[in-house]
């Protein structure tokens, strides 16, 4: 039985099986939009990742991008020669990997590791429901946060609890590690509640909206651009500037992802 749990467990880390009712450990493929609720949000998704273009140049562009650069790569790692840190090694099987040696440690100065101490000594100590908080005092942003029906919210301190929900869906935890039943902003009714009623596509677009725009009345900001680009893992996005006018929809998922 142990060996068992101990395979199931290795499995469920390697993705190879999932938990069908997990948050955490679930087919993250379960989640895509498929049919009709695809053909919906394929166009908006599609324009706002610059994809316009046939499927199949895009594709192509690619890869001719990825085998130019694994090619340089070779070349480099050719001429370098057998001194090099990095080789291009073959294991048993016939495949190809990228072999890169290990690099010396280097001595921490006494005076970094002061520096270090420093800082840490004049860093707030918070947590990150508390940023949500504090960036919401100054933007109001949790606000947009409104009922599915689009009645007013009538719940005290609704901020407090839309502040958890985001921030067990964005550590993809789930409710449980927020849950404190003697607050009544935070029991589990109640959040789950306010995550199957206010948090949705729609109210997470007015969020980011309110924010887009306060950060624009930032002065270094506007330095950097029109704050209407963005890059996260080495993609970029076009938030897009104009929102249609189409009734309101529910949407918990969507198609691929980074």
């Amino acid at each position: 039985m142990v060996c068992l749990l101990e395979q199931l467990r290795a499995g469920l880390r390697r993705r190879d099986v999932f938990a069908m009712t997990s948050t955490r450990w679930g087919d993250p493929r379960a989640q895509l939009l498929e049919g009709p609720a695809w053909d919906a949000a394929r166009g908006p998704a599609l324009q706002a990742l610059s994809l316009d273009g046939p499927v199949g140049e895009h594709l192509a562009a690619r890869v001719e991008v990825l085998d130019a650069a694994w090619r340089g790569l070779a070349d480099a790692i050719g001429q370098a020669g057998t001194e090099g840190t990095v080789r291009l090694v073959e294991d048993d099987e016939g495949r190809v990997k990228l072999s890169v040696a290990s690099l010396d440690a280097l001595d921490i100065p006494e005076s970094l590791t002061r520096l270090r101490g420093l800082v840490a000594d004049v860093m707030p100590r918070v947590d990150l429901p508390e940023i949500l908080l504090e960036v919401h005092s100054w933007t109001g942003f949790l606000d947009a946060y409104t009922h599915f029906s689009g009645a007013g919210a009538r719940m005290r301190e609704l901020p407090v609890s839309v502040a958890a929900v985001l921030i067990a869906q964005a550590c993809n935890v789930g409710l449980t590690p927020v849950v404190a039943e003697g607050n009544p902003e935070l029991t589990r009714d109640r959040l789950g509640h306010v995550e199957a009623n206010y948090v949705w596509a729609e109210t997470h677009s007015a969020a980011n909206a309110l924010l887009i725009q306060a950060q624009s009345n930032i002065p270094v900001v506007r330095t950097w651009g029109g704050g209407l680009l963005a890059s996260v893992d080495g993609l970029r996005f076009v938030v897009p500037v104009a929102r249609s006018t189409r009734p309101r929809t529910r949407s918990t998922s969507a198609t691929g992802g980074a």
